[in-house]
């Protein structure tokens, strides 16, 4: 039974075809449905209403509506924020995809009336202070604050208000959350911004052409894997530098399974095809890099509250998991998890982050001990990864929950 059913609920399968066509950028679909959007949001509770403003202001911007769009994000915001402003942010415990909507709404502000540019672009500078200052978990913290960089740099890069210092810091800032935690977010956007700075200042045609040579081959990946930028998959993060070659990820991930390239290359492609490949000779096609990925336990499809999968209403009870976690109702948090067990898809993601959240659960709870928390963390992760003693970890490539596993 849907624990969300009731005069509340409606079909999650409508949500999904509104967020596909987000992704896709079918804004003509999507204007079309405007209507029904409008109904939604009369007949919705506080989180759905903030998602339906959400696809109205997306669908404003997609017209250069910037009152319109600025007008849904402000009534997004009073939705779970009401009153907020920029001298009370500090007053407000908030979640990842509330910063989402603040920044929104300074953004739109910002595009909708040029004489607010400062006293937006001031606010959001006061939004990536209060990000970084948060107790979010750093996967989500380094994707939201990217976001929030991203849209201040896209207000300031042509005024007045250009800092190239400040900017320069803060990128660095962003990247820095990134490496740490393993993730994609923006980083081709961030990689852009260096590469703007660097522009801008004398004497570093060097460091501009460094920056330029990566998003080229950032470029070349995403094209291979068909994923946008702003995903968390086609690139994993090593430690003290960020990975940016597919063929060096392919060959050392199967060098850290014990697999050789006639096991991995098994039913898939020769293994003259893999060895070239890995040495970084050939592009191959998605159809080939795909199913060598899946066999390599990284996941293709982009990753949503480390749950891998295209149902909203996973989605979201992923992420009221997550407030119930770091509020510590202990009892709610038992209930969403029991639903993800029964809902969420079979993939070893999925399992690997379900037994993450039982463990981290059960351990908080006081069920069970430190050594015990321990043992299961590295039951989750022998899921999609079997490590031992000879391994050597800085020669291999994770993914953000295998990351968690090891370094909790």
């Amino acid at each position: 039974m849907n624990v969300f059913k009731g005069k509340e609920y409606f079909d999650q399968r409508e949500k999904n075809q509104f967020v596909k066509m987000i992704k896709e950028e079918d804004w003509d679909a999507l204007k079309a449905q405007k209507s029904v959007i409008e109904e939604r949001i009369v007949e919705s509770d506080a989180i759905s209403k903030q998602f339906y403003y959400d696809v109205l202001g997306l669908i404003c911007f997609s017209e250069r509506d910037y009152q319109g769009a600025n007008s849904a994000y402000e009534k997004a915001v009073e939705c779970t924020m009401a009153g907020i402003d920029r001298a009370s942010l500090n007053q407000y415990l908030l979640a990842p995809i509330e910063y989402y909507y603040l920044v929104m709404r300074c953004y739109s502000k910002a595009k909708a009336d040029v004489s607010k540019l400062e006293e937006n672009t001031d606010c959001l500078l006061a939004i990536l202070d209060k990000i970084e200052r948060s107790d979010i978990v750093e996967t989500k913290k380094c994707g939201i604050y990217s976001f929030a960089l991203e849209q201040y740099y896209e207000l300031v890069k042509d005024s007045e208000y250009f800092n190239i210092l400040l900017l320069n810091n803060r990128v660095d800032r962003a990247l820095e959350m990134l490496i740490k935690s393993n993730r994609s977010f923006n980083l081709m956007d961030l990689l852009k911004i260096k590469a703007f700075i660097f522009d801008g200042m004398a004497g570093a045609d060097k460091e501009k052409e460094a920056y330029d040579n990566r998003i080229k081959a950032l470029e070349e990946i995403y094209k291979i894997a068909e994923v946008k930028n702003n995903t968390e998959c086609g690139v994993y993060f090593l430690y003290d530098e960020v990975s940016i070659d597919i063929s060096d990820m392919i060959r050392k991930r199967r060098s850290l399974l014990g697999l050789t390239q006639s096991q991995l290359a098994d039913g898939i492609c020769s293994v003259k095809t893999l060895r070239r490949i890995e040495q970084g000779i050939v592009n191959s096609q998605y159809a080939v890099i795909e199913p060598l990925m899946q066999r390599l336990n990284l996941p293709g499809e982009t990753q949503y509250d480390n749950y891998i999968t295209d149902d909203w209403e996973v989605l979201r009870t992923a992420h009221e998991l997550r407030m119930a976690l770091r509020d510590r109702k202990y009892i709610q948090a038992n209930y969403l998890l029991s639903y993800l067990e029964q809902y969420a898809e079979k993939n070893p993601q999925n399992e690997q982050m379900l037994k993450m959240d039982k463990a981290y659960l059960n351990y908080t709870m006081g069920n069970i001990s430190q050594e015990v928390y321990l043992e299961q963390l590295d039951e989750a992760l022998s899921i999609t990864v079997q490590l031992n003693e000879n391994t050597n970890i800085g020669e291999g490539y994770f993914t953000g929950m295998e990351v968690q596993c090891l370094f909790i």
